[in-house]
């Protein structure tokens, strides 16, 4: 249980942690640009400075410089305690960010004590945690952990799904806190984040270091340092272009979801005048729904024999909708309808993530993860500047544009998993094929030459009826 109550905590600090920091960031923005005598105070007005083009273009610009730190820094690192989690401990590697989450705890509440000081200091709290493994190490980390504990696809799946539905139980509750902004104020959400992530670090200090199969430790061998290229180059056609889309089906969704995040608030702020708490309560809602979905319905729809690669599918196309409806909305109330559809927005991340978990060995998976946080970073680097940069543009022409653009990112991801969706569940549908080649590998493991990457076994899964796919977009 140590990983679900570290990943908990976390998901929950983090939902306190995105509506407080926007707010916190919008409101020293105010307070910077304010000809008041006393800023502090004439800030805290939602109408004053909810439609102030200036106010939004420096926040926005802190938040595109903060996020663009946060994923340069965490690019090459994550990758690194990536490696280290195949190479030495999957705890180890986990444990890793939170040290540069403290100090970055700590840079928060200097900010929040200090109020005139300049909010450009932001950036730097975030470059600090990316330098760490940032974010994407933490997530990469627990789902690496939770795939190497089931060796059953089925069970990996609803692994993962538990995972999924624990982050989005402690992103509800978190949510439902942030809601609170105004009874605890920053300076409780600044301490509130160091007591909360110190308990979640013990708690990952005190859990079981998952084993690794025997074979991980000569294979990882190739190389010191591993690139997600070695992840594709010794796999064969039929698995290697599996991979391509599922990262690339991977990366759309999450540009979107991404992109969405990082202007959401200020643009309900900006359409109906919504602050933290409004904001909280909607999210709360969303992600109460969409822990049910996950933790609930998405197991027992794997129970019902419906494959990942079809439950991604429409994961995707509900996202695209709900993306869609917050362009459409027209009143603060109908807002709230957008959560039908974000329900089911787990399905696609536990999907790609449980079908690329497939598609690797079980000594290839913390690398495969770390690949998918590295998209992360990449996705949350060009949303950041494409969506902070559109948002302020569009303000005084169609604040609802970026809201028009998410859903079309989504539609290549969408079409090109339709086109190949007998190719993706060939493994899952054949699981025999991976349960083969793993078995031959671990009888010829002693035998091998660790230094002779040709010579190492690789592990393959041959679709039922060919062994070409149509192309495909690489991811």
């Amino acid at each position: 249980m140590g990983v679900y109550t570290t990943i908990f905590l976390y998901a929950l600090t983090s939902s306190v942690f995105f509506p407080v920091f926007q707010s916190l960031i919008f409101y020293k923005a105010c307070i910077t640009l304010s000809n008041s005598t006393e800023p502090e105070i004439a800030c805290k007005s939602k109408e004053t400075y909810a439609r102030d083009n200036s106010v939004h273009s420096m926040s926005s610009v802190i938040l595109m410089a903060s996020s663009t730190g946060l994923c340069v820094s965490a690019f090459f690192t994550s990758r690194w305690v990536g490696h280290l989690s195949d190479v030495k401990s999957r705890k180890l590697a986990f444990l890793i960010p939170f040290i540069g989450l403290f100090i970055s705890d700590f840079t928060i509440l200097i900010q929040v004590l200090y109020p005139r000081l300049s909010p450009y200091y932001f950036i730097v709290s975030e470059v600090i945690y990316g330098f760490f493994g940032g974010y994407m190490s933490i997530t990469s980390g627990a789902f690496s952990i939770v795939s190497t504990m089931h060796s059953d696809q089925r069970e990996r799946a609803k692994g993962i799904a538990r995972l999924e539905g624990t982050i989005s139980l402690g992103s509800t509750v978190g949510f439902l806190i942030s809601s609170q902004l105004k009874n605890f104020g920053y300076l409780g959400a600044a301490s509130f984040f160091l007591v909360a992530h110190f308990i979640a670090f013990m708690s990952a200090v005190f859990m079981r270091d998952p084993e690794k199969p025997d074979l991980q430790e000569k294979c990882v061998k190739r190389k010191p340092f591993c690139h997600g290229t070695d992840l594709l180059k010794d796999k064969k056609p039929p698995t290697s272009t599996n991979l391509k889309i599922l990262y690339f089906s991977f990366a759309c969704s999450y540009f979107a979801f991404i992109g969405s995040t990082r202007i959401l608030f200020f643009y309900l702020k900006h359409r109906f005048f919504w602050g933290a708490e409004e904001f909280g309560y909607l999210k709360a809602m969303n992600t109460g729904m969409t822990t049910i979905m996950s933790l609930a319905l998405y197991p027992f729809l794997k129970n019902l024999g419906i494959t990942d690669i079809r439950l991604a599918i429409f994961g995707l196309l509900t996202r695209s909708i709900g993306r869609a409806w917050y362009a459409v909305a027209w009143e603060g109330w109908t807002v709230f309808i957008v959560v039908f559809f974000e329900m089911f927005s787990k399905f696609p991340a536990t999907a790609m993530r449980s079908s690329i978990a497939t598609n690797v060995g079980e000594h290839e998976r913390g690398l495969a993860f770390s690949l998918v946080a590295v998209i992360e970073a990449l996705c949350n680097l060009t949303s950041s500047w494409v969506f902070h940069l559109a948002w302020p543009l569009s303000l005084n022409v169609f604040p609802q544009l970026s809201f028009v653009i998410m859903p079309i990112i989504i539609l290549p991801a969408i079409t090109l998993m339709i086109l190949n969706m007998r190719y993706l569940e060939a493994p899952e549908l054949n699981p025999e094929d991976l349960t083969t080649s793993i078995k031959k590998s671990d009888d010829i493991s002693e035998n091998v030459n660790v230094h002779d990457p040709e010579a190492l076994p690789v592990l393959h899964h041959i679709p039922t009826e060919t062994d070409t796919l149509t192309d495909s977009t690489s991811a």
